[in-house]
């Protein structure tokens, strides 16, 4: 994915990035929407969540990605 090139420039890597995709999705649908930034739909395929997920940290600023990383991975 090519955002993930563009977090390594702030110190980001690839496993962080995996990292707190799978802490989120393990933290529930909660920590979910925390990330996604509303509710989702909780019955939709989860590809289609993993793509949302996605989507929005494709789109997050490097600092935001360090807050939600902090939150979920430590």
């Amino acid at each position: 994915m090519e955002i993930k090139k563009n977090y390594s420039n702030a110190g980001i890597t690839e496993e962080m990035y995996e990292e707190l995709k799978t802490a989120v999705w393990n933290c529930g649908v909660e920590a979910i929407d925390d990330l996604v930034g509303y509710e989702h739909d909780v019955n939709e395929d989860s590809s289609v969540t993993e793509c949302r997920m996605d989507m929005v940290l494709g789109q997050m600023p490097p600092e935001e990605f360090m807050v939600f990383y902090h939150k979920y991975c430590s």
